[in-house]
Order: structure tokens, then sequence, then C-alpha cells
């Protein structure tokens, strides 16, 4: 079952390679996750990888997070 691998540890690996990979081979300077309030692990490891939340009132959506990753 799918539910098995929706583990902190598994989605904080799945972000660090994303920072990392994604943003190197296709030069993308930002991501933005959903992660609800019921989802505890994925809220918790996007707040260790350094996910901030997204709140701006242009942005109709709600239980989003964001991180900037500069383009080398």
């Amino acid at each position: 079952m799918l539910s098995t691998y929706e583990q902190e540890t598994v989605f904080t690996e799945i972000i660090e390679l994303m920072g990392s990979e994604l943003a190197s081979d296709f030069e993308v300077n930002q991501f933005i996750m959903k992660a609800p309030p019921d989802e505890p692990g994925r809220v918790s490891a996007l707040i260790v990888n350094q996910f901030q939340p997204y709140e701006l009132e242009s942005f109709p959506y709600k239980h989003y997070y964001m991180k900037s990753i500069p383009i080398e």
C-alpha cells in the first residue's frame, strides 16, 4: 500500500533529491509543494528542508510551502 511510504524520512529524502538534482538539471529555482496539516510527516519534511509557508493574497490555495534555490 502506498501509505506505507508516506513517512517523514521518505519525504525528506525525496525532497533533498529534488532540491539538489532537479534544481541543477532543470535550472529550477523555486519549489512549491502542498502539505495539508493532517499530514504532519509531509509538513515536517518540508520544514526540515527549509520550506516556508507560501501565503500570498494573490495565491488562492492553502497549505502550500515554498523554497527558493539559487541557480549556480
